[in-house]
């Protein structure tokens, strides 16, 4: 549910700013989320060799709390 209105508000967006590229657009953020899932299987899979599968909840933790900062400053810049 979330990739469908992230998806449409990418579409709305890029009709107004660029109504030639929405199709970019639209492969880019699909490129987006499929970059993320190899990124996320490549910590994943770093942490579980080098400091075992206890650590996978701390360290998503931490990439987690990373991301919402990384949002929050956008916003107020914004």
């Amino acid at each position: 549910m979330g990739n469908a209105s992230l998806q449409s508000r990418i579409i709305m967006t890029t009709t107004k700013l660029a109504p030639a590229h929405t199709d970019v657009a639209s492969a880019l953020n699909v490129s987006a989320l499929n970059f993320g899932i190899a990124g996320g299987s490549f910590v994943g899979n770093a942490v579980m060799n080098d400091a075992g599968v206890q650590m996978l909840p701390l360290v998503g933790a931490i990439i987690g709390t990373v991301a919402v900062l990384v949002v929050v400053l956008l916003s107020r810049i914004n």
